[in-house]
């Protein structure tokens, strides 16, 4: 038995032995004790940093940020008390955190760091990274820190990774040549109407090859083709210039995306689908499992944010192909999806900068943190690839510690590329980014402080009707886009737009790019 299983094994026990004394025990003091100072001993005392992020945590957990501690306190004199809650209740927990009033050094956050920052429930980082942060600094694109400057600060470290909406599609190439369906080369992402003519020719092959009743289907998602930068908000949208989906609107000028024409039109496009037995009725509760798209009945899947895929991945029964989108594009939104933040209140801003630079460019850390201690969870190539074979993370459905790609860590290409991801996909996602179709309010943030009661009144009336209209199973499209706008014009729709156009005039003037009059 190795070091590490034995270890493992004794954590086990510990952790069986914890439930009857945790009474007498109290509450786990921080293991250096706070920060900077001495210990017993006379050695210098190591800072220890708490950092709030999402993930599934098990007893391998602990051994993992055992190697990670022990190789930070000797770099930098930092240790990291993780505070780790799972995806679906990360949000409500840290939320709490936040509006408590809660001290925590670092957070991430997904699609709520302009939350947080307007909040007060951040601080500007800065002064660091010219300093502690210098090679995180380099290594991350400019267009990347322009997207979470607010106010001329930087609150928060933003995960370098495929920051453009990059559409593709995912299809099970086997099934496809089984009923004879030639596949496009490209997807065409501005166009709802190929797409609508692919889907279909691909149901009228199953239906020809299998025959009646057959349980085949085309795909589960609808694919909405409405492409706007939504200014954080949503509520309060522009055109991209490159897609300029909706006609009628000019340069830099705010809109509702609901009472376009355009938007109807989708509307109408996707209640067809489902009307025609393209797609499900209710594709949220539809396989969930994935039992059908494994057992390679499913034909294909769009994607939002894949560069590539796997050749079997979602069966080693059958083959897998990727098909590229037409364009992609960069907003502040998509930019900034994935931010750790420093807490209102650290008093360890400093080390925690220190800490994200090391997370960021790090190869040690990047590799330790998404692949689990080297030798026992993976090991690294000649070639510089991560290997799990032969370790505990060598069974695809038993992984012990394999967090790929772990974007709620930081910078994907501090860390060495899996064997089991394509050879060229630090280039393909780096390609993706450079080329994407620039959003011209990039860097833009809408400050809706002062209109708290209309965002929120407005927001509830997007989740009465939006995930019906967009998947298909609002039966009358029109009566309920119609409800949809008047009730979002009731509840303050036309103060937000008002309030946005303002406020983005005054940033494209800043910009040197002229403001919208309508």
């Amino acid at each position: 038995m190795s070091k590490l299983l034995r270890r493992i094994l004794a954590a086990s026990v510990v952790a069986t032995l914890l439930v009857s004394s945790l009474a007498a025990c109290g509450e786990k003091k921080d293991p250096a004790g706070g920060a900077g100072g001495t210990d017993d001993s006379g050695s210098e005392k190591s800072t220890v940093l708490t950092w709030y992020y999402p993930d599934e945590q098990n007893l391998h957990t602990d051994i993992v940020w055992d190697a990670i501690n022990e190789y930070t306190k000797d770099k930098i004199g930092v240790e990291v008390d993780p505070k780790i809650s799972t995806w679906g209740d990360y949000t409500t927990k840290t939320n709490t955190v936040m509006s408590s009033g809660q001290d925590y050094d670092i957070m991430f956050q997904s699609a709520t760091y302009v939350n947080a920052v307007t909040s007060g429930a951040t601080q500007p980082i800065n002064e660091y990274l010219d300093t502690v942060g210098k090679e995180m600094k380099d290594a991350l694109p400019e267009s990347l820190w322009k997207s979470v400057t607010i106010d001329g600060k930087i609150h928060g470290v933003p995960t370098y990774k495929d920051n453009a909406s990059v559409s593709g599609i995912v299809y099970n190439k086997t099934l496809a040549d089984e009923i004879g369906m030639v596949m496009p080369e490209e997807f065409d992402v501005k166009s709802i109407e190929a797409y609508d003519a692919l889907i279909r020719e691909a149901q009228a092959k199953m239906d020809a090859t299998f025959g009646a009743g057959h349980d085949y289907i085309v795909t589960k998602h609808a694919e909405r083709f409405l492409t706007f930068d939504d200014l954080g908000s949503r509520l309060a949208v522009t055109n991209i210039k490159g897609f300029d989906t909706f006609a009628s609107v000019g340069d830099g000028e705010v809109f509702s995306v609901y009472n376009q024409p355009e938007t109807l039109a989708n509307y109408q496009t996707i209640r067809t689908w489902v009307e025609d037995g393209i797609i499900p009725m209710d594709c949220t509760n539809f396989d969930t499992d994935n039992a059908l798209r494994n057992s390679g009945k499913r034909l294909l899947e769009p994607t939002l944010g894949y560069v590539s895929f796997p050749t079997n991945g979602w069966s080693d029964d059958f083959e897998t192909v990727f098909i590229p989108g037409s364009e992609s594009f960069m907003s502040t939104t998509y930019a900034s999806f994935g931010v750790n933040v420093i807490g209102a209140k650290s008093k360890n801003v400093e080390k925690s900068v220190e800490f994200l630079n090391l997370v960021n460019t790090d190869n040690f850390v990047a590799n330790t943190i998404r692949f689990g201690v080297e030798g026992e969870y993976h090991t690294i190539t000649e070639d510089n690839r991560v290997s799990v074979e032969g370790t505990l993370n060598a069974d695809p459905s038993s992984r012990a510690y394999y967090r790929w790609y772990g974007w709620q860590f930081g910078n994907l290409f501090a860390m060495s590329l899996p064997e089991l991801e394509s050879d060229t996909l630090w280039e393909d996602i780096q390609a993706a980014n450079e080329n994407a179709i620039m959003s011209d309010s990039m860097g833009f943030i809408f400050d809706t402080s002062e209109l708290v009661n209309e965002v929120t009144a407005c927001t509830a009336v997007r989740t009465e009707f939006e995930a019906n209209l967009e998947s298909g199973m609002s039966k009358d499209v029109v009566g309920s886009t119609q409800q949809l706008n008047d009730k979002l014009k009731a509840s303050g729709i036309d103060k937000i737009l008002a309030e946005a156009q303002k406020q983005l005039n005054e940033w494209r003037v800043e910009q040197g790019l002229p403001a919208f009059e309508g």
